[in-house]
């Protein structure tokens, strides 16, 4: 029994005192926690006080002041000192020793006590040290009744729970709390699990936050970003490599959920008590909620931007040929052939309606409303502003007046449009739609997009040799920037930052440039997508006739590297589409590929691009699974950022979404389906799809103007505005 009690007094110890220039731990009477979360003796704390304020002795923190006293590690002191006193018997400890060794400490607090008055200067020291040196109560004496070493832990540990139970009931939300008298609530029995989350969640410390989420963004570990080249000269030039570092299988839920709790100190949860408790508990409440709903459950939110006025005729009365959302769910836009508009939104409020914010026409003309049109730029500005001068494209302006829009892509501030004749626009969102930029390709463009930093824009071409007449596929990428040729080239600001550094060195597209930098494939099969990934660094294509889709590497914009390909097998039949979409995960190391042809559903695979070895080595894919329930027919898909859901779009407009903990996981792997939007014939004609930055809500944009808003936070199941998805597997 003495050896247990000396390593219990081993693991209790704190810091109580100094001995010359070395730190003692004891087990000591006074222990209390400070305001940095460490253990320490209150009266050590008190001797290295100046004006309230010490230097923690442990994590050397500066500032610092005493928080509370930890009240179950002074009754544990008195319980080992009475196990001390009990006698021969060190397996007992009877009441009378227990009152004895409290005696002992009172007498020890009280000399310690006045040891701080004489000593103290300022009088909230003193008031501090008054409130916290209360001594503990013994309880009263039972006649012959001795308690075991187990039993006093026992009984120590179980009033601890229960006092911190009681605290904690009375600082959550009622939202919480568990409902006796209706049997309704967000916390159902025994999900001990989750109040702890949202305790800690609620009041523990959160340092360097990077979003408004209720959770620390996903943090991936990357190192030095590959350089690599493809045997065929004709296209990449040859580069050296480095090695990728490789992710997880573990779901980002569960990173998630990790991250915020592993940051916080329980301590900290318990004592801190700060003004951001009520934002950081709504937090917590959508999370919970995410993790109960999810994907069962979900508000749908629907809204027409386009209504027909007969009663007898559809609702939305106008199709549109594209759409598209921007990555910060802020905007939207709908284009046909001679029109375009933008609508705004807010993320953080889904019941508002989106609101048009601008529009244009193919001339462009510009304006906050078709009925407040500005006028279209004169000649001299459509030719300053484009990679075209009057003397050799002397036909630009002719082809301005008869060219049609194709598709569209937009970002968080800029609109680009690419239509027929091999023309492309830019149009600053900003400004009410503004053209900044137009440029003009000799061939014609078969597909777009633009990275999400807004600092490159991608254009699929098809070109034609003029001696031998074969045709040769290459993409087009553009290079923006704002503020001149010194602009900062980092990858990771966007345009956004540009446009606010140069507010005073004027207006509209001064000092906007375009660097065009031209890509070569060793295909002759035209490219039908184009899709950057999260972080903007790599590029991803397929081809249109034999269904090859590969990654290139654009870290170094002017040296690119073919860093993974592959061919998929597909049905080569009139009614077959090829592969019609492909999206990055999160982590850049899983894709997702849609289709339309027989028998292929879509199918994640891993890029294996960490497993590149040499200087020409390219990386080929391994498939992990086959989403063969939602069907052969899928138009658009989207990830969550969260990384463990998938939602599909089929050509009938059906909305799929598939959840699973780890994307090779066919065991767990959850689909419904989530809501039915206009159905497309075409791929260029279906809907557009993206999850919010926490995986909470999934927009849906078809081309009859209706936006849908899935949200699986926006309340519990027991709520009526809470509708059930239907399930497929």
């Amino acid at each position: 029994m003495s050896k247990l009690i000396t390593g219990l007094d081993s693991l209790l110890s704190v810091p109580a005192r100094l001995d010359g220039d070395r730190l003692v731990y004891d087990n000591v009477p006074d222990c209390s926690v400070l305001t940095c979360g460490c253990l320490v003796s209150e009266s050590f704390a008190v001797c290295l006080s100046q004006d309230g304020h010490l230097d923690c002795p442990t994590c050397k923190r500066a500032g610092i002041e005493i928080l509370a006293p930890v009240e179950p590690l002074r009754e544990l002191y008195l319980r080992m000192h009475a196990l001390r006193l009990g006698g021969p018997d060190d397996s007992l400890a009877s009441e009378d020793a227990v009152s004895e060794a409290s005696e002992e400490v009172k007498r020890q607090e009280k000399q310690d006590k006045t040891r701080r008055r004489s000593s103290s200067k300022k009088s909230t020291g003193t008031a501090l040290s008054n409130s916290r040196q209360q001594p503990v109560r013994p309880k009263p004496k039972t006649a012959t009744s001795k308690v075991s070493l187990l039993a006093a832990f026992h009984e120590v540990f179980t009033e601890v729970n229960n006092d911190a139970a009681v605290k904690e009931a009375e600082r959550v939300k009622p939202s919480f709390r568990k409902s006796t008298d209706t049997g309704v609530g967000f916390v159902n029995e025994g999900n001990n699990v989750e109040e702890w989350i949202t305790t800690i969640k609620d009041y523990g410390p959160q340092p360097d936050r990077k979003d408004s989420t209720g959770i620390d963004p996903i943090q991936i570990s990357q190192g030095p970003e590959p350089e690599l080249v493809v045997s065929d000269p004709i296209s990449i030039p040859r580069k050296s490599r480095t090695s990728f570092s490789s992710m997880g299988r573990a779901s980002n839920l569960t990173k998630a959920l990790h991250n915020s709790t592993s940051s916080t100190s329980p301590i900290d949860g318990i004592f801190n008590n700060s003004a951001s408790s009520k934002p950081k508990t709504k937090e917590a409440n959508k999370e919970l909620l995410y993790a109960k709903n999810f994907p069962f459950y979900r508000k749908l939110y629907q809204y027409h931007t386009h209504q027909s006025k007969f009663f007898l005729r559809s609702r939305s009365s106008k199709l549109f040929i594209n759409t598209g959302i921007s990555p910060n769910l802020r905007r939207f836009v709908l284009l046909d052939e001679k029109r375009w508009e933008v609508y705004r939104i807010d993320p953080l409020r889904p019941e508002d309606p989106p609101l048009l914010e601008s529009c244009g026409k193919d001339t462009g003309a510009y304006g906050a409303t078709f009925e407040e049109l500005l006028p279209k730029p004169t000649t001299e500005e459509v030719y300053a502003n484009s990679n075209s001068d009057p003397t050799t494209h002397k036909d630009l302006l002719e082809r301005l007046n008869k060219w049609e829009h194709l598709c569209c892509k937009i970002s968080n501030n800029l609109l680009v449009i690419a239509g027929t004749r091999g023309i492309l626009r830019i149009f600053d969102l900003n400004d009410h739609g503004k053209p900044l930029y137009t440029y003009y390709s000799k061939f014609p463009i078969r597909c777009i997009d633009i990275s999400g930093n807004e600092r490159f824009i991608s254009l699929g071409v098809t070109g034609k040799d003029k001696f031998s007449g074969f045709e040769q596929p290459f993409i087009v990428l553009l290079r923006l920037r704002f503020g001149g040729p010194n602009d900062n080239d980092e990858m990771e600001e966007s345009l956004y930052e540009g446009l606010l550094r140069n507010q005073g060195a004027g207006s509209g597209s001064e000092g906007f440039s375009v660097t065009p930098l031209t890509v070569t494939l060793p295909y002759r099969d035209p490219i039908n997508i184009l899709q950057f990934s999260p972080n903007s660094q790599y590029l991803s294509c397929a081809t249109a006739m034999e269904s090859r889709f590969m990654i290139i590497s654009i870290v170094e914009p002017t040296r690119p590297s073919l860093i993974m390909k592959s061919q998929r097998k597909l049905d080569t039949s009139l009614e077959s589409e090829g592969i019609t979409d492909i999206q990055f995960f999160p982590d850049n190391r899983l894709m997702t590929l849609t289709s339309v042809a027989f028998n292929s559903c879509p199918i994640i695979i891993d890029t294996k691009t960490s497993s590149i070895t040499g200087l020409e080595g390219v990386a080929q894919p391994v498939m992990l699974v086959r989403v063969d329930e939602v069907g052969s027919t899928i138009h658009k898909s989207a990830v969550s950022p969260r990384g463990d859901s998938v939602a599909y779009l089929d050509r009938s407009g059906i909305c799929y979404l598939m959840a699973s903990p780890r994307m090779d996981d066919n065991d767990n792997k959850r689909i419904v389906v989530v809501t039915e939007a206009a159905n497309s014939y075409r791929v260029r004609e279906s809907a557009s799809m993206r999850f919010d930055e926490d995986g909470y809500k999934l927009y849906i944009l078809d081309r009859k103007g209706v936006l849908q808003i899935a949200d699986f936070t926006a309340g519990s199941r027991e709520d009526h505005s809470i509708s059930r998805t239907k399930i497929i597997n």
